[in-house]
């Protein structure tokens, strides 16, 4: 199992970087000096929406001198010319995991899978594992694809989960795969693979489960740690971001990185509540569900207008 150092023991962390430049220098090392280092960023696609932007975000990775590059959802994959950008400016490989705005639609998914090539990917080097998958999918789906990556006995190699959903936070679940939130609780992902993960990245918001204020606008991540394992939530919002991660001898160091340039402008708002009956009909119907959105939809009409006529009723008869 690996080890973590210094800050990272934090519980929940928000990094606000001071205002220096994005690509920090950094000496060339060789292979011998370290392990593998690799940079996650996720939530892209409302940051780095221009050419002009992705070339930007390129050039302070490509800085980083990065064994792998993962981006982990809603990086609008579905576009061919955004996956042909960073195919073609990054200088280290470069993996893809879905997130809900990807793949929301078939017409998008099908694109994605075409631009991409997978939705689920293994990737092994030397002293790491990376499980990257689509964390909306069904959980019959995510299972069958973690049964074959997982080993069945722990190894020397550090396995990194790589999903755009916060997999192990059961606060926010949708009804049905293919949504805006995942669909299953973490429970229902498999013993095995808790058992073995070493560390997990979620390409979402934090805002997305805090709402969003003046001061966590600018979130750079956060930091979970379940049962022992750290994950951070590393989704971009309003400035580009990113983190570098670096393993070596089964010790795990993030550092984070951050333009001092705010991109997108995010309005206050209050967490989404999951729980209310439009939410349940704005996301079935979303879902492709269009009978079953249509029928909640009639049968709330029709709640509202009984309760007009009996009001009135009652007024009819106390006059």
């Amino acid at each position: 199992m690996m080890k973590h150092t210094g800050w990272q023991t934090l519980l929940l962390a928000m990094s606000f970087l001071p205002a220096t430049a994005l690509a920090q220098g950094r000496a060339a090392e060789t292979a011998a000096d370290r392990g593998t280092r690799f940079v996650v960023a996720g939530h892209s696609y409302g940051v780095l929406h221009s050419a002009e932007r992705r070339k930007a975000f390129i050039d302070a990775v490509n800085a980083e001198d990065c064994d792998l590059i993962f981006m982990i959802g809603d990086i609008d994959g579905s576009n061919a010319a955004v996956i042909r950008q960073y195919d073609a400016g990054f200088e280290a490989p470069v993996y893809y995991a879905p997130g809900d705005h990807d793949v929301d639609s078939p017409e998008r998914r099908a694109a994605y899978e075409e631009n991409v090539g997978y939705l689920s990917k293994m990737v092994e080097v030397d002293d790491a594992r990376f499980l990257l998958f689509d964390s909306a999918a069904d959980v019959t789906e995510i299972n069958a694809f973690l049964a074959g990556a997982v080993p069945a006995q722990a190894d020397d190699k550090v396995t990194v989960s790589l999903a755009h959903h916060r997999i192990w936070d059961n606060s926010l679940l949708a009804l049905w795969p293919d949504l805006h939130d995942k669909s299953y609780a973490a429970g229902e992902l498999p013993k095995s693979f808790w058992e073995q993960v070493d560390v997990i990245f979620s390409g979402v918001t934090g805002r997305q489960y805090l709402g969003t204020t003046e001061h966590n606008r600018r979130m750079v991540y956060l930091a979970d740690i379940v049962e022992g394992v750290f994950a951070y939530t590393v989704g971009m919002t309003t400035h580009i971001s990113f983190l570098v991660v670096e393993i070596t001898d089964g010790d795990v160091q993030i550092q984070p990185r951050v333009s001092p340039l705010e991109l997108t402008t995010v309005e206050p708002r209050a967490p989404i509540d999951r729980g209310s009956i439009m939410y349940l009909i704005l996301t079935t119907v979303k879902s492709g569900r269009f009978l079953l959105g249509g029928l909640l939809g009639v049968m709330g009409m029709g709640l509202i207008a009984f309760v007009i006529c009996r009001m009135r009723t009652g007024r009819r008869q106390r006059a």
